[in-house]
C-alpha cells in the first residue's frame, strides 16, 4: 500500500496536539494529492477521515479543511 494512500498516521499526529500538527496534516494531504491525481476521492476521504477524528473540534477541522485547496 503506498504510504500517501493510508491515512491511520493523522490520529496519532492530532493526538500529539503540537502547535504544527494541523499544519502537517493539511500539507501531507494537499502534497498527496497532487502525488496522485488519479485517487480522486482523497481529499473527500480525508476530510471524512478528519472529521471522525476531530469530533465536536469543528474549529480545529475547518482550519485544516481551510490549508487545503479544493482542486
Amino acid at each position: 500500500m503506498i504510504f500517501a494512500k493510508s491515512l491511520e498516521f493523522m490520529s496519532s499526529i492530532l493526538a500529539a496536539n503540537l502547535p504544527q500538527s494541523d499544519d502537517v496534516v493539511a500539507a501531507f494531504i494537499r502534497h498527496a494529492c497532487q502525488a496522485l491525481p488519479e485517487e480522486t476521492e482523497l481529499r473527500a476521504e480525508s476530510a471524512r477521515r478528519l472529521a471522525l477524528l476531530l469530533g465536536n473540534d469543528t474549529r480545529r477541522l475547518e482550519g485544516i479543511l481551510r490549508r487545503i485547496p479544493n482542486d
